[in-house]
């Protein structure tokens, strides 16, 4: 049941009409959206959204006051705060099957080189990545694909994790038996990427 805060259809409401409909208010603006019943079915895709998802944040945290003064304008122009206009921009571009850029407006340059000693160790049913990161200092992020049997080719579906420069570490798990084989791949602080790189690969059992 909604509950409404002045007469109907001039002020607020919140909640839930006959399971179809929801009101409510978010950054001081009223709406009003469909009942949507949440669904987790781990396809590909949504594992590679998520993955990219928590680069994004970690890649805020690291990088706030940068971040802040490149989307302020962004920000007041959607009446929200620099970090969701960050993220808004860059889920766009994902879902574009892009890259995230530290500013609104991307060259989509790649980086100069690509991280380095990309290596794997097994314990149980997980795996751990090491890298050196890029050289190139303008690369922020680095990729990671993963497939098994055969190698990933840097591909969307593909994409397991995005970790933000100096982290140099990722672990992936629980994992089904088989062999894995995992690339890395720089991303710019402009959008871009680089190739990836030559493949790992790690026996699980």
């Amino acid at each position: 049941m909604a509950k409404v805060t002045g007469p109907m259809m001039s002020l607020d409401a919140s909640g839930s009409v006959a399971g179809t409909l929801v009101f409510s208010k978010w950054k001081g603006r009223n709406y009003v959206r469909q009942l949507v019943v949440p669904a987790n079915p781990q396809s590909d895709r949504q594992r590679s959204f998520r993955g990219s998802m928590a680069g994004l944040v970690s890649s805020y945290q690291a990088n706030t006051v940068t971040l802040k003064s490149n989307f302020a304008t962004l920000a007041q122009q959607g009446n929200m705060s620099p970090f969701n206009a960050f993220t808004g921009f860059n889920q766009k571009r994902l879902s574009q099957n892009a890259y995230a850029a530290n500013n609104p407006n991307p060259t989509n340059a790649a980086p100069a080189n690509n991280a380095s000693s990309l290596a794997a160790t097994v314990a149980g049913k997980y795996v751990t990545l090491t890298w050196v990161d890029a050289l190139d200092a303008n690369a922020w992020q680095f990729a990671i694909y993963r497939k098994l049997t055969t190698a990933p080719t840097g591909i969307v579906n593909e994409l397991e994790a995005v970790v933000r420069r100096g982290v140099a570490r990722f672990e992936d798990g629980p994992l089904a038996a088989g062999t894995w084989q995992y690339v890395i791949a720089a991303v710019s602080i402009h959008g871009g990427r680089i190739a990836v790189s030559t493949p790992v690969s790690i026996i699980v059992v």
